[in-house]
Parts: structure tokens; sequence; C-alpha cells
């Protein structure tokens, strides 16, 4: 099978995730603190925070690319699980990503011990804008916890409708106030997958078609985490 084929295959069921970060990440630290949060949820292969203006500070947008193939070789061939295995895997993990919301600032619990040896949770506390009063008592927040940073939405279990609708939770987010010195929100996500979220990223180093002769460098198929 031929390298772009490989190619083809591997990427077929990557995820891609674009979130909206607010606030933006202040310092060098908060982007590795993100960064290393990612990577602990899933098989991380691209991550990117990119810088804006003159001063070069960092944008509110955030890339994440996953993986949910475990195994890869750019000689012999991939080892990709049966649809039957995939299909459910990949969604399970969209779902996931679509239900975060929010992630403790590296500035609030780099010096917080009792969080760091994950004796004590941290509570994301929030109020809702007018406008999503609405959906106050829909939805509920996980607490943060050493192990897994991240704060997840889920449906509050009094709540008739047991489902996270895109609709309401991305108006969930709009709404959502909090405290922008503890925790960073995403106020949006936007997720896509397969080639074209690969090739969304800028690399255009793929498609089904593509001529078995094009020169294909190694790092712009894995070392995708470079900024160039």
């Amino acid at each position: 099978m031929s390298l772009n084929k490989n190619l083809y295959r591997y990427y077929a069921h990557h995820i891609l995730a674009h979130f909206r970060i607010s606030p933006s990440p202040s310092s060098p630290a908060e982007v590795q603190h993100l960064f290393d949060n990612f990577k602990k949820i899933g098989n991380l292969e691209y991550f990117r925070v990119p810088r804006v203006g003159t001063a070069g500070r960092f944008s509110s947008h955030c890339f994440v690319l996953f993986n949910p193939v475990l195994e890869r070789s750019l000689v012999t061939p991939f080892t990709i699980p049966d649809q039957e295995v995939l299909v459910p895997k990949s969604n399970s993990f969209t779902q996931r990503l679509q239900s975060l919301i929010a992630i403790p600032r590296y500035s609030y619990i780099e010096n917080d011990q009792s969080y760091l040896a994950n004796k004590s949770y941290i509570p994301f506390k929030y109020s809702m804008s007018k406008a999503g009063l609405d959906l106050d008592k829909k939805y509920d927040i996980s607490n943060s916890k050493y192990i897994d940073q991240f704060c997840y939405v889920s449906p509050n279990p009094s709540a008739t409708e047991q489902l996270l609708r895109e609709a309401e939770l991305s108006k969930f987010r709009r709404e959502v106030r909090h405290n922008f010195q503890k925790f960073h929100k995403f106020s949006s996500i936007e997720i896509t997958s397969g080639i074209e979220a690969v090739n969304s990223l800028g690399t255009g180093i793929i498609s089904e078609e593509s001529d078995p002769k094009t020169e294909l460098k190694v790092e712009d198929m894995m070392n995708l985490s470079s900024d160039k």
C-alpha cells in the first residue's frame, strides 16, 4: 500500500476540536497547563494556541487533534480497529469533548498543595446571564479534580430530558458568567473529523486521490504540533 493510502487510512478518523477560551492564556505556563491536561484525556497529536499582535500575546483560540488509533507506522500497514469498535469509540470521545466547559487557570492552582495532591477539588462557580436563565436548572457542571482538571457539563438529574442538545449547550456556554481569575471557560467548541479536519490545520498533507509520487515530509505528517 502506498504511503499516501496509509496516511489516508491513518487520519480518516482523527478528531479536531477548536476551543474558544475565555480568558485567553496569559503566559507560556498557562498554555503548557492546557497542553498537559488535553494530553491526559486522549491520544493528542496536535496542539496549538496561536500568538496574535506585535506583542505576541496568546489568542483565545486553541486547536487540538486527537487520534483514536493507538498504533502508527510510516512503513508497515496501520493497525486500525474494526468500524464496530472505532465508530462508537470516536463518538464517545467526541461527546466527551463537547461536554468540556472549563479548567482552572494554572496561576490559580499552581500553589494549591491540597488540590495538587488530589486531596481537594475546586468547584466551578458561575451565574447565568439574563438570556440564559431558562437553562440554569437544566445542566450541572462537575468539580475540577487534579486527576482530571476539566469541568464537564451534564444534564441535571432532575431535568426532564437527559440529553446534551448542541444548540442549547452552545447557548449555555455563552451565557455562563465566571471568575476570570480562577478559570478558563470554553466559550465555544467546534468539532470536525477525518481528512478535512487534518487539512484544515493548514497542513494540506493528504487526500484520498493524492498522487503517490507526491513528496511528503515526515515532519509534515507526524510533527503537527510545530508552529510554522
